[in-house]
């Protein structure tokens, strides 16, 4: 005999079973790109000082300061890191100033510049215009103008280093 208490209770599981994984990490290597190299760029006219920090799941891949001459002037931080496939978070900063830039690689971004699955995501992260004053925003975007086939990856696991 079905009671309003069994109806209730087939309710609450059916409901908790329906929401199952929506508060799960969401550093999960399946909603996540596999980060290639990171191409920092000074495009203005004037010597820059940047902190870039790269992390994955929360665990620390590269913790750096870059000194950069007048631009342009580009350093390319080849990855040291694994080819596992998870959620990036990329923070670059101006070391004389507050202001954080950050940006976030995962399956959205895959699906927003239409890569393959399973390709790298080569990015670039911008320091300014030419035309802009010295201590100008930065820019963190995917570089899809760089072939998955370029990337140089490491082929094994590594140990993030903090």
């Amino acid at each position: 005999m079905t009671t309003r208490r069994n109806f209730i209770r087939t309710g609450s599981i059916l409901g908790i079973a329906s929401i199952a994984g929506c508060s799960s990490n969401p550093f999960t290597s399946s909603r996540g790109v596999i980060l290639g190299d990171v191409i920092v760029a000074n495009e203005t006219r004037y010597p820059q000082s940047i902190h870039i920090e790269i992390l994955r799941e929360e665990a620390t891949l590269v913790d750096t300061t870059l000194q950069f001459e007048p631009g342009p002037a580009v350093h390319r931080i080849e990855p040291e890191w694994s080819i596992e496939k998870a959620v990036y978070v990329i923070r670059a900063e101006h070391t004389d100033k507050e202001d954080v830039y950050e940006r976030t690689f995962d399956a959205k971004t895959v699906e927003q510049y239409e890569l393959e699955d399973e390709s790298c995501l080569p990015v670039h992260v911008r320091i300014g215009l030419p035309f802009e004053k010295s201590v100008p925003p930065i820019y963190i975007n995917p570089d899809p103008s760089v072939s998955a086939a370029d990337c140089s990856i490491n082929e094994t696991p590594d140990t993030p280093s903090n």
